[in-house]
């Protein structure tokens, strides 16, 4: 049986006859090393296949990062499990000099509260979610002054952000559409509740609609804004259908309604939490689509960290799983 032995600077200077200080200069650039034995030094690492162990070199510079993240204040139930990532990362990093701070936004001050992040002069990278058009200005206003900045969740894609973290909402609108058409048995009428004027919903809403339009026998209506409580209008409508998809955070009312009625229909919405699971569990809400939430706060944190500290080129879209939860499986989401 061959054994591997994995090369560090200790079997470098041993096998030259050096000091381990000396080829730890030579491999980190710092200088106080003979150009003869410099090259002696690069000639074993690439006949040995040295390769540096990039975190620890993180710490040996004893370096500070300090991030920063803002999101939403509502709707908490999806958040909540977004932070479940992001409490993970922060976790991980602590050891590596990384410092991250969250800040909630409220509605219509995403833009405002961003300048003021930006505007301390604190943070080597932030990450961003929020839907706000005007946010690209922004974004690129932080660039400029050399701030690095990716969004998650919700993209700005008139921005130059670095990257982005999150699900494809489009094929989010899709996957609903199969399951909702199909669980109706191909015929019958179907609507869309959700009408929010965001990037994210107006996608979903956009790719059930066009998916659906595959089913010939299946009619569809909407998207139609939800109000609260139910209008009498809307609860006439849903007594016609067969079928309904909620593409925003608007489920709990049509379920609770649905629930409190007795009635019975295909019923498909978005991401999990105990309240979506007991409609699950109870019968009412057929199917939810989890858009992996956790690992978007995750790989947000941890990509921004890769860029800074090893200044690793990071792919411009990070693209999350879609995954059909049901009641059977429910518990190995929550």
């Amino acid at each position: 049986m061959v054994t591997l032995t994995k090369t560090t600077a200790k079997t470098i200077a041993e096998k030259l006859g050096l000091s381990i200080a000396t080829v730890d200069r030579a491999l980190n650039n710092r200088g106080n090393v003979k150009k003869e034995t410099y090259q002696k030094i690069m000639d074993t690492v690439e006949e040995l296949g040295y390769k540096p162990n990039k975190l620890a070199s993180v710490l040996s510079k004893k370096m500070k990062y300090k991030m920063a993240v803002l999101y939403p204040a509502f709707g908490q139930y999806f958040w909540s499990q977004v932070e479940v990532g992001l409490n993970k990362a922060i976790n991980e990093l602590a050891d590596y000099g990384v410092e991250v701070t969250t800040f909630r936004m409220k509605e219509g001050n995403d833009s405002d509260m961003l300048q003021k992040v930006i505007d301390t002069n604190e943070y080597h990278a932030i990450a961003v979610a929020s839907g706000e058009e005007i946010l690209d200005v922004v974004i690129n206003d932080g660039i400029e002054k050399g701030v690095t900045i990716c969004t998650f969740n919700q993209d700005a894609l008139g921005s130059k952000r670095l990257f982005y973290v999150g699900a494809d909402y489009y094929e989010s609108g899709r996957l609903a559409a199969e399951l909702t058409c199909k669980f109706v048995g191909q015929s019958g009428k179907v609507a869309v509740f959700g009408q929010n004027n965001d990037f994210q919903t107006n996608e979903k809403n956009r790719g059930f609609i066009e998916a659906s339009t595959q089913y010939q026998n299946v009619q569809v209506y909407g998207p139609i804004a939800v109000s609260t409580p139910l209008t009498d209008k809307l609860k006439d409508l849903i007594e016609g259908l067969d079928g309904i998809y909620v593409s925003t955070s608007d489920i709990f009312e049509v379920a609770a309604y649905l629930s409190s009625i007795d009635k019975k229909l295909t019923l498909i919405c978005h991401d999990l939490n105990e309240e979506i699971h007991h409609f699950l569990e109870s019968g009412v809400i057929t199917a939810t689509i989890n858009q992996d939430p956790v690992n978007q706060g995750y790989l947000t944190l941890m990509e921004l960290f890769r860029h800074l500290a090893f200044e690793e080129e990071i792919k411009a879209e990070q693209i999350t799983k879609l995954e059909v939860v049901m009641k059977e499986n429910a518990k190995y989401y929550l």
